[in-house]
């Protein structure tokens, strides 16, 4: 759900009313246009003009990501736009919170065309919103000289701040009076709380689990299954820089044949954001989750990461790397010593975000995984040792785009190369049914794909429509096999908090 921020101060909320009037009287001096006809008037006849008031008219409506996006992807491909546009996006990126970036572009606005009210004003909320008052007041003195209609919301502006200060001689001179200074930031310290729930059939083609580690014959079989599930998740902001968020989802798959797979999953996450600079955060997560197969624990895995996203700029997008470690004990007795699987699994990943000036909202990613697991198995009667030990590359390609009638399409395709460290005693008893005397160690290369269309249903409801498909090709027999997944979920979501 976007929504757009209010106006805020560092230690007030900014009914630093007159403000507020201040950036709404110079608003009022576009002429308000209907939001479908721009959005028509850009499918048609695309100009710097109209996406600029295109933009404007997604703010209003509450669209803030949505009118960055547009600014940005229109700047990236016409890059002569750029100053006519900085305005805009500067009062885009402060209803966003972006303080930092929003003095950028004001600025640059300011270069291009030192008449700007607009952008003084804002310059000067997010000036007063970063903690710097007396400049912030500097600049709203400069816009009651260019503007003497807005002198009086302009006075009433600068005592605030005068008042915030503790300078009671500002004040008086003014507002001629005290003005009580604004109340604390509710942006800060507050939370919201949101559910989901979802439901939805799935045809699978090949009902296996766990990604190849199953080897039960009986799991190569097709089934229609039913998913639905519940997430609770709550998100606040206990400092200007830090979010946090933390969730449980619950998820319940049921086969209409093959119910011995049938799974249910406990998961409990949170994560922290730090904003270490303008276009630098730092990500800590962690969370525990319990699979159930056939109403008995099956696998609980814990897991923790770190992670740096950086923001590049413009068209260059952004870049994310990350480190996940993860703990997996499996509740069984494995046959024999080399395939156990309780153990570890570690991965470092690169990924990269990047908008395409194909369309307004499509976006380009890939990313790159290296990934390590080991496990407790010892060596086996026959004298071979873990078999799941082994190293794993992947990477992935992908991309998402907004179609007519508000549907998103995305597409995404991984492949993997995974590589055992030991000869696999599975190798040894069931090769070409019949077993090898000379086993060998697993060579897998897991290919996989995925397309999904999505469209909101109403205010609250969503529908979506999927199909993944997976093919492992293995050296071991039990490991080689294809696998189609395709269904339709429907999710609810609701939200409350500010």
């Amino acid at each position: 759900m976007t929504r757009c921020r209010p106006l805020r101060g560092v230690s007030g909320v900014v009914p630093w009313a007159a403000a507020f009037g201040l950036a709404f009287a110079v608003a009022l001096s576009a002429a308000a246009v209907p939001l479908q006809t721009l959005e028509d008037l850009f499918r048609t006849q695309p100009s710097t003009p109209v996406v600029a008031a295109l933009a404007r008219a997604r703010l209003e409506a509450g669209h803030a990501e949505e009118a960055a996006r547009l600014l940005r992807d229109w700047a990236a491909a016409h890059p002569e736009s750029r100053a006519p546009l900085a305005g805009t996006l500067g009062r885009t990126l402060y209803e966003l919170g972006d303080d930092a970036a929003a003095r950028v572009a004001l600025e640059q606005a300011l270069r291009a065309d030192a008449e700007d009210v607009e952008a003084r004003v804002y310059l000067a909320l997010a000036l007063w919103r970063g903690g710097e008052g007396e400049p912030a007041s500097r600049v709203l003195e400069e816009v009651g000289e260019a503007r003497q209609d807005l002198e009086p919301m302009v006075r009433a502006a600068r005592a605030l701040i005068a008042a915030k200060a503790g300078d009671d001689t500002g004040v008086r001179r003014l507002f001629g009076g005290r003005v009580h200074a604004p109340r604390a930031d509710r942006s800060v310290g507050t939370s919201s709380l949101g559910l989901a729930v979802y439901s939805g059939l799935e045809i699978d083609s090949n009902v296996l689990l766990d990604s190849g580690d199953a080897t039960d014959p009986s799991a190569d079989k097709s089934d229609l299954r039913a998913r639905f599930g519940a997430e609770l998740r709550w998100s606040a902001r206990p400092t200007e820089r830090l979010s946090v968020q933390a969730a449980y989802r619950y998820d319940r798959t049921k086969h209409q044949d093959l119910d011995l797979f049938d799974l249910e999953t406990h998961d409990a996450s949170a994560v922290a954001r730090w904003l270490a600079n303008e276009r630098t955060v730092l990500e800590f997560s962690a969370g525990i989750t319990q699979f159930r197969l056939d109403h008995a624990s099956y696998l609980t895995r814990s897991a923790a990461g770190l992670g740096v996203l950086r923001d590049l700029g413009g068209s260059r997008g952004v870049v994310r790397l990350g480190f996940d470690a993860q703990k997996l004990s499996f509740h069984e007795d494995p046959l024999l010593p080399s395939l156990e699987r309780d153990g570890a699994r570690y991965a470092l990943s690169l990924q990269h975000f990047v908008p395409v000036p194909f369309g307004e909202h499509t976006r380009f990613h890939w990313g790159i995984e290296q990934g390590l697991r080991t496990t407790q198995g010892g060596r086996d009667l026959f004298g071979l040792d873990s078999a799941y030990d082994h190293r794993v590359t992947t990477a992935t390609v992908g991309a998402s785009t907004v179609l007519p009638a508000e549907i998103t399409l995305a597409f995404r395709f991984s492949a993997g190369r995974e590589r055992y460290a030991n000869e696999n005693v599975v190798d040894l008893i069931s090769d070409d049914g019949v077993g090898d005397l000379t086993p060998e160690a697993r060579r897998d290369n897991v290919l996989e794909s995925r397309l999904a269309a999505w469209r909101p249903l109403g205010r609250f409801a969503t529908v979506e429509l999927f199909v993944t498909r997976t093919h492992r090709i293995s050296n071991v027999d039990v490991y080689d096999y294809e696998r189609t997944v395709g269904g339709l979920v429907i999710r609810i979501a609701t939200e409350t908090g500010p």
